[in-house]
């Protein structure tokens, strides 16, 4: 195991690592390797990326805001693909109860075999498109947090994640390390969809906990309207705010 990458997950408050996460760990990143060379789940299965572009930086929003995944509270990972950010803080604070929702199969039967192989438990692997999920009662407004990591602009991902999110919840972004232009893009937006904009952290430069970008933090103000999120296609050609 890599030994900068265990000091650094001991510096999230909150964290005791033990043998068993860190074995998780690494049974996850070889599974990783051995399934892509069937699918394409990740860009590179280079250990040091994987420790450190992807775990590290999945389990960043629990060093950024300190306590945010210490209760059993239900968490729901958009477009997790691999796993990410999702997998990381499950098995960094197995007490949540956290549901991974992807649209491709063959992402989601690696994450069910993954799991199953990890003995996690209060975990859901769902096989669906977020804008179909957002609009069933078993997932609309039922969730504490929704977090996204998938490779989108503000303005979409907002309209597919904040309708999952209870009153009062919470969605968190990953963005990249210049996300100003897209946080005044999607203002109008988030808030058409119930949200408003809670929080921008930007990770220092001295900052020894290793992140590549930004985190955006939503707020859950008011409900949703019923219409959103729309269809796949008004999605990504009519973005909300210049339709």
């Amino acid at each position: 195991m890599n030994a900068k990458f265990v000091r650094i997950l001991n510096e999230i408050p909150g964290v005791l690592l033990t043998k068993t996460q860190l074995n998780q760990f690494e049974y996850y990143y070889n599974e990783l390797k051995v399934w892509n060379n069937k699918m394409n789940l990740t860009g590179s299965t280079d250990q040091q990326v994987i420790y450190f572009d992807h775990f590290l930086d999945s389990v960043f929003p629990a060093y950024a805001y300190e306590g945010i995944f210490s209760s059993e509270i239900n968490v729901l990972d958009v477009g997790t693909g691999a796993g990410f950010p999702g997998l990381p803080i499950k098995i960094l604070f197995p007490k949540i109860r956290i549901c991974l929702l992807d649209s491709i199969g063959k992402r989601t039967k690696f994450l069910t075999h993954i799991i199953s192989s990890l003995g996690l438990e209060n975990v859901n692997i769902v096989n669906s498109r977020a804008e179909a999920a957002a609009h069933t009662k078993i997932f609309r407004e039922q969730f504490d947090i929704v977090l996204s990591r998938a490779v989108a602009k503000l303005q979409m991902l907002s309209e597919i994640t904040i309708p999952f999110v209870k009153l009062g919840g919470t969605c968190i972004f990953f963005k990249g390390n210049n996300p100003q232009a897209e946080i005044i893009e999607s203002e109008g937006s988030i808030s058409v969809l119930g949200g408003k904009i809670s929080g921008i952290y930007l990770k220092p430069e001295d900052e020894k906990f290793l992140f590549r970008g930004s985190l955006i933090r939503v707020t859950k103000q008011i409900k949703t309207p019923e219409s959103f999120p729309r269809k796949s296609w008004n999605l990504k050609n009519k973005p909300l705010g210049f339709e």
